[in-house]
């Protein structure tokens, strides 16, 4: 996990760190037709609460498989075997997988998997193209990329997550060793983010948050398995006035409190949006939102904020960022209090007087 702390006076970065955890992958044995199983490796984050949106080992039931092979005496020649075919959860108690017309191992030749999932849906070529190049002179371009991806308001709260299995040689059943079930491990290949909200008024102001979006960052790249992501750019799609955006919704409390009065849930904290890992070189990205202030039923002041900075965004990370609003932010005239100019804070001076004290010790 990552919390970045914004002071939005400076907008600083105080802290960033990041926790990971991995899982094992356990193959199983079939007969002579290819098969297939999975687990999704957990986001990094610090907790395993389940996120809305988040592909996990639990509610993942479909990928989407792309595949080829080529033979010892061929190698230059790879024949497409899987074209996007889904792969459909049979029986989660035995982690076996199930799609349509069966494909049948070849001996001896060589095959290579790839497989993604974004929410459980197929791309349709127009948030992301997956194309399989089998026609690749180097063997390592010839691989599954996901072209064109699209993260803003226009394909918003899907996770991907990507996986690959290669180098498997086919066996000929014939020797009594079975061709063991294609195992995929998963991994998140963008990045997650989401905002909270802490107030630095007195607690008898409460604080609302509301219309948390960013602008301006990059929304459309080509994701490569060995390389990452490339061409990662702003795309404005058919409208070059329209702004790129991405909304983050409140699943719960929009109430902003103070950091002494925060426990779990009970400051505005937004929900999480998935967005592509980029390694930003100016601070440039917008977050903007409205706060209102009230005391009581009366509204101090309404305003929309907008703060900028340069994100880091790594592969698989989630970071949570946490924005401290203060009256000297928020650009308010406090109640402030003077004293008059001619005023005398002298002491007036008492007559001297003889006192007799008597001291005495313990």
């Amino acid at each position: 996990m990552n919390r970045s702390f914004f002071y939005l006076a400076a907008l600083g970065v105080m802290t960033l760190s990041a926790c990971t955890s991995e899982d094992i992958i356990d193959e199983g044995v079939q007969a002579n037709a290819i098969g297939f199983t999975n687990v999704v490796k957990k986001q990094s984050r610090a907790s395993d609460d389940a996120i809305i949106g988040d592909l996990t080992n639990d509610n993942l039931d479909k990928f989407v498989v792309y595949g080829y092979y080529t033979k010892a005496n061929m190698t230059a020649t790879a024949i497409q075997v899987f074209g996007g075919d889904v792969i459909t959860l049979k029986d989660k108690a035995t982690n076996s997988w199930d799609y349509a017309n069966p494909r049948y191992w070849v001996p001896g030749a060589t095959y290579n998997f790839y497989a993604y999932s974004c929410a459980d849906v197929v791309l349709d070529n127009t948030k992301g193209t997956p194309a399989l190049n089998t026609t690749a002179v180097n063997s390592q371009d010839r691989v599954l990329t996901i072209n064109n991806f699209i993260c803003d308001n226009s394909h918003k709260g899907h996770d991907l997550i990507y996986a690959r299995n290669e180098n498997n040689v086919g066996r000929d059943p014939k020797d009594g060793v079975p061709n063991p079930k294609i195992g995929f491990t998963f991994n998140h290949v963008l990045t997650k983010i989401n905002y909270e909200f802490v107030s630095d008024f007195d607690s008898d102001y409460t604080v609302y948050v509301t219309d948390v979006l960013i602008e301006n960052f990059r929304n459309k790249g080509n994701y490569h398995p060995t390389k990452g992501w490339l061409n990662v750019s702003r795309d404005f799609g058919s409208n070059a006035t329209s702004p790129i955006l991405l909304n983050f919704d409140f699943p719960g409390n929009n109430t902003c409190r103070k950091a002494s009065d925060v426990v779990q849930g009970s400051t505005a904290v937004s929900g999480w949006n998935y967005v592509i890992p980029y390694l930003y070189d100016e601070p440039n990205v917008q977050l903007k939102f409205k706060i209102e202030v009230r005391k009581g039923n009366d509204v101090v002041f309404s305003r929309n904020m907008t703060g900028t900075w340069r994100p880091q965004w790594q592969v698989g990370y989630s970071y949570t960022y946490t924005i401290n609003l203060t009256g000297t932010v928020a650009n308010l005239e406090p109640i402030v209090f003077e004293t008059a100019t001619d005023m005398n804070l002298g002491w007036n001076q008492g007559s001297s007087q003889n006192t007799n004290m008597t001291f005495s010790t313990n």
